[in-house]
């Protein structure tokens, strides 16, 4: 009979335990809402370009710089010893193609990596896609695609811990 009820209390117990777990991580829930939607600051780092693509990495820290500072829970640090994340990026591919006379097809892809500015833990790898159509300069529609690529990878930003 002890035996029976020493089971009983220590079942009793456990879905007590797991019942104030449970409540916890609830209690958690908001706390992490509020993280996320608090103002981060991430700083600026290094960026690749393409082969074949000389300059693209200014256009690309461009494109971040500008995402970054419209972004309404995200502060840009000019330094990365006053920031949480530090942001690098790469252009992975930019194609262009001719499609009718005076039209013509831009796609872009991009990879950022969000790392820990303390440390340089990875805490994100994103990517973006993005794609230009109509007739006007290669150069510009470059520049647009690249940032709806980089607009598209950034759209997850604020949920980065």
């Amino acid at each position: 009979m002890r035996r029976v009820s020493r089971v009983v209390a220590l079942s009793c117990a456990l879905v007590g335990l797991f019942s104030g777990a449970a409540s916890l991580d609830a209690q958690s829930r908001p706390r992490a809402r509020t993280i996320a939607n608090a103002h981060t600051a991430i700083a600026i780092g290094d960026f690749a370009s393409l082969a074949g693509h000389a300059g693209t990495d200014n256009e690309l820290e461009l494109a971040i710089r500008s995402a970054l500072a419209s972004h309404p829970h995200v502060t840009v640090s000019p330094d990365a010893s006053h920031a949480r994340f530090v942001v690098t990026g790469s252009l992975v591919e930019m194609s262009h193609r001719v499609l009718t006379q005076g039209e013509s097809e831009v796609r872009c892809r991009v990879s950022i990596v969000v790392a820990d500015a303390r440390g340089g833990s990875v805490r994100a790898m994103l990517e973006g896609r993005a794609g230009v159509r109509g007739g006007g300069t290669e150069a510009a529609m470059r520049r647009s695609a690249m940032r709806g690529a980089v607009a598209s990878a950034l759209r997850s930003i604020a949920q980065v811990r």
